[in-house]
């Protein structure tokens, strides 16, 4: 076993700077001494003769945490076990649970316990009976975290910080009227209070006392919000509350209103939470925390004052600029799959087999060529299908990713796969395509009545039948009910029930969609037969050749003038894309269509679905030629 002079020894110091150490006598000694003697104490489990084990002065590298709820300091906790662990200290650990009374039992247990430091997180300090006894009958160091006291130092994860930078998040989505939830019995709903305040003043926005609530008094009542376009809480619990009972009065974030909230780290452990948090860094803190009580109690100072942080929103997956001043947004509904894409030169009906030059794998569907065509457009779009758990779907959300469409309307369904195709094309530009269902047949006409509110801030909802038929009446009710405008793609489907032409504003069809729904042959009977439907505005596309439009009373003919055609398939997609966009510009219908027949035009020049598509700028451009 070593002794004082062993270390002073190997220290190459005096044996009064090793003992000025072990006692904890260090205000004039150099940090590099300090943890030089340190070092060695702790290699070797140097213990102090017994009498100086009776001084409560000589060092134990045994610190106290006192903390105020142990379940909500877990990863606290932690942070400063790891601190521990590496700088050789022990820890004691005593809860308080939430109780003063506790706390006082707490700090008297302590009078019996050799410890170099205490890091404690008052109940309530200016109600503690052991406060001044513990200063002054003991000589070890205190820390003091999250409290309510000013008057002493005290570190603190700054959710006012926190709060600002939610705020201020919402503020910049262009939210005025901001709600917000918060705990008046913990600091972190004061100070989550407090930062709302401050950023709200900052830009010159009024405070509404009538929209600030205490948690603990929170009634559930959706006109308790008024006309707040966004809310802000600082618990977690509260936000999920809020979202639970806002969506069974079919009301949603963030298509209804915007929601942010504070949250532990220690939630998101198993998934990512489905609402905009701001994580409070807890684990951080504990190391920052160990940290300053090893420091305090072997330097006898702390450099830092103040835990600093950057503070970060997961995501905006409940945050959106407030509804009544969005850009309204186009949807497209159906099919989604991936395209296995052969080439050959000759069609099937003139030999049996052949060679394919190529076999090309992409994602596609007539909806998601759509979605992209209007997003390559610049217009707002969502994209609502369903695809399964497979390489598929990846390659799928990726391609969203890519041209930056939210998915967050694709649902994923474990139990099948993606839906495929297989597109035959000729060099002359012929195309013909095979289509599995896959998960596009399982997208139910419950999930559009229990999601209505989806349709919100609507200007147009295109929707194809390659979903089942229910599915697409539910849609077409419900646009009708909303007042959007609908654009329906009938495919692979003999009939249109009569109940639904009520609710078709646009019908776009190709002349062998027309033919088989219609059981005409001639294009005038065919547009006489969807006009006894009350259908005011038609479309019949030829493909490379042209296309058909019927408004009211009036047939106009928009003749492709491309002359060379390398791939046509993507033509009724470009088309159909283009339309809807300029519409939601507030094109005329004829202007529309003349600015589709150049997407078109452009499609069918290249090669692939999305390569194919134009963007808003070359459509421009071409347009500015005419």
């Amino acid at each position: 076993m070593i002794n004082i002079k062993d270390i002073a020894r190997m220290t190459n110091l005096s044996t009064t700077t090793v003992s000025k150490v072990i006692n904890n006598k260090v205000d004039d000694l150099s940090e590099e001494t300090v943890k030089k003697v340190l070092k060695v104490v702790k290699e070797y489990n140097y213990m102090p003769y017994k009498t100086i084990l009776n001084n409560k002065s000589s060092k134990s590298f045994t610190i106290a945490y006192i903390t105020k709820n142990l379940t909500k300091s877990l990863l606290i906790l932690t942070g400063i076990l790891d601190v521990f662990n590496s700088e050789g200290y022990s820890l004691l650990i005593y809860d308080s649970q939430n109780s003063i009374e506790t706390e006082n039992l707490n700090l008297s247990k302590l009078s019996n316990q050799n410890i170099d430091g205490l890091i404690w997180e008052p109940v309530d300090l200016n109600n503690s009976e052991y406060h001044e006894k513990i200063i002054k009958q003991n000589n070890y160091k205190i820390l003091y975290i999250n409290s309510y006291e000013q008057k002493i130092d005290n570190f603190y994860i700054d959710y006012e910080k926190m709060a600002y930078i939610a705020t201020q998040k919402l503020i910049d989505y262009k939210h005025k009227r901001i709600a917000c939830v918060y705990k008046s019995d913990s600091l972190r709903g004061m100070e989550t209070l407090k930062g709302y305040k401050r950023c709200l003043m900052d830009n010159s926005i009024s405070y509404f006392k009538e929209i600030t609530f205490d948690d603990d008094d929170l009634n559930f009542n959706v006109s308790m919000f008024g006309s707040s376009t966004a809310i802000l809480t600082s618990h977690f619990t509260a936000a999920d509350n809020i979202r639970r009972y806002f969506n069974n009065q079919n009301i949603f974030f963030p298509e209804d209103i915007s929601l942010v909230s504070m949250m532990n780290q220690i939630r998101s452990s198993v998934e990512e939470p489905d609402i905009s948090t701001i994580k409070i860094p807890n684990k951080d803190f504990g190391r920052f925390v160990g940290r300053k009580i090893v420091q305090l109690c072997e330097l006898n100072r702390i450099e830092e004052k103040k835990f600093v942080k950057d503070y970060l929103i997961t995501n905006d997956i409940t945050i959106d600029i407030p509804k009544d001043i969005r850009e309204s947004k186009a949807i497209v509904i159906g099919g989604i799959n991936v395209e296995n894409i052969v080439h050959i030169d000759k069609s099937l009906e003139e030999v049996s087999s052949q060679y394919a030059d190529n076999m090309l794998t992409i994602p596609g569907g007539k909806a998601l060529n759509q979605a992209i065509g209007i997003k390559l457009l610049e217009k707002n779009v969502e994209l609502i299908g369903r695809i399964g758990s497979d390489e598929a779907s990846d390659l799928i959300l990726k391609t969203l990713e890519d041209y930056g469409i939210n998915d967050k309307h694709i649902t994923i369904d474990k139990s099948t796969k993606t839906a495929s195709s297989i597109v035959v094309t000729k060099k002359t530009g012929e195309y013909s395509t095979i289509v599995t269902k896959g998960a596009n047949d399982f997208i139910s006409k419950e999930f559009f009545f229990k999601n209505d509110n989806l349709f919100n801030n609507t200007s147009f909802c295109i929707v194809n039948t390659e979903i089942p038929m229910e599915s697409v009446s539910e849609i077409l009710k419900i646009c009708k009910l909303k007042k959007v405008k609908t654009i329906l793609q009938p495919s692979t489907i003999t009939n249109i029930p009569n109940r639904d032409y009520k609710n078709i504003d646009i019908l776009f069809l190709t002349s062998f969609e027309a033919k088989v729904l219609t059981k005409e042959n001639i294009i005038e009977n065919q547009f006489k037969y969807f006009s006894s439907k009350k259908i005011k505005i038609i479309i019949i596309s030829l493909g490379s050749e042209g296309i058909y439009l019927k408004v009211n009373d009036e047939i106009k003919f928009f003749k492709s003038k491309q002359h060379s055609v390398v791939d046509e398939s993507s033509y009724n997609d470009a088309f159909l894309s283009a339309f809807c966009a300029r519409l939601m510009d507030n094109y005329s219908v004829y202007e529309a269509a003349n600015s589709a027949i150049i997407a078109a035009n452009y499609s069918i020049s290249k090669m692939g679905s999305f390569d194919s598509l134009i963007d808003l700028k070359t459509l421009n451009r071409i347009e500015s030629t005419r």
